[in-house]
Parts: C-alpha cells; structure tokens; sequence
C-alpha cells in the first residue's frame, strides 16, 4: 500500500553532474524571423513519467506527475510531493539526493502521528519531584485550577497545576526544587507579619 505524503528534500551537496554541450555548426542561419529556436528540455529535467535515479544510479521512483513545481515521486511503497528544485539533470533522467529506502523512511516518519502528551494526574497523596527526580513533597490537594504540596520539610505551597508534567519514574514533577520551594513557603509566610509589624 502505497503513502502519500508531502516533505521538502533537496539533492545532497557536492554532486557533480555532467551537462551536455551541443556546438552550432558554422554559417547556421536564424530562422526566418530572426529570432532563435526555443530550447527544448533537457532530456534529464524532471518531467512526468521519467525514471528518477540516485547519486549512485540505482532507481528511485517514477515522477507520477507534475503541478505547481511540485512532482509527485513514486517509489514501491510511498508517493512523496518533492519540490522540482529537489532535482538535478542526470544523464539517464532525473537524479535526487536520496535512495528509494531514504525517502521510503521519510514517508514514514511523516505519517506516524506524534502521541499527545497524557496529562498528570494530581491527585492527593502523589509523590511530586524535581527535574532531576530528587523528591519534593506530596500532593496535599487540589482545588480551583491549584495543586498544594507539602514538602520534605513539611512546608505548604500552593501552584499551578499547569506547572506540572508526568514523572519518568511515575509520579509527577516540578521545575523547581524543594528548597526552593521552601524558600518560596517562608516568603509567603513572612509577608502578613512583614505587614502586621509596619501597620
């Protein structure tokens, strides 16, 4: 079955292609109206229903078709819509700068959906650590968009629950440490008394 799927590739650096030269014969006239024949494609161009080839020569696919400067390549097992900057005159058609199992494996990668990251569950009693997994406390509660934790030290400090990701070791994390939050638990505490005191 085939895939199709739309990526940008572009034929690798440093390719040399050869390029046919045609000298005019001596005494060649214009033709009648003075103005010079148009010249006709070049015979490796992209162009529907041209073989493509890799670097190396060995057959990639077939140009399906070509609209809005984009041709669609056929491998054995994908379609991709490639950029006609993607590739260059060859001498035996055009050539890109992947093999048929490259861009196979880029069609792949494009039609596998990325999975949603699965939301934490903040429930009571969940361990809560930093990003270095170093424990921070433990879910206290949950109430109106804010988790509370208590932590190591038994301090009480309230967060967005937007703050929170899905541990690696189960639980949930924080990108803050336990100091830190105790830190941030003896500022709140001591701003009413700051207050009470200046009033």
């Amino acid at each position: 079955m085939r895939t199709l799927i739309r990526i940008g590739l572009l034929v690798g650096a440093g390719v040399a292609l050869p390029c046919a030269g045609f000298a005019q014969a001596p005494g060649a006239a214009a033709n009648a109206t003075g103005a010079a024949p148009a010249p006709s494609a070049a015979p490796g161009a992209p162009r529907q229903g041209a073989t493509v080839f890799d670097t190396s020569g060995a057959v990639v696919g077939t140009i399906e078709n070509i609209e809005n400067q984009f041709a669609l390549l056929a491998t054995t097992k994908s379609k991709v819509r490639l950029p006609l900057s993607s590739f260059a005159a060859g001498p035996k058609g055009p050539v890109l700068g992947m093999t048929a199992a490259q861009v196979d494996a880029a069609a792949s990668a494009a039609a596998v959906p990325k999975p949603a990251a699965t939301p934490p569950v903040l429930t009571p009693g969940t361990a809560v650590s930093d990003s270095s997994g170093a424990s921070v406390g433990t879910i206290d509660s949950v109430a109106n968009g804010l988790v509370t934790v208590v932590t190591t030290s038994k301090n009480k400090v309230r967060l967005p629950a937007s703050g929170f990701a899905n541990a690696p070791n189960g639980g949930v994390m924080i990108g803050m440490t336990a100091a830190q939050l105790d830190a941030a638990a003896g500022q709140a505490a001591a701003s009413p008394a700051t207050k009470s005191a200046g009033s």
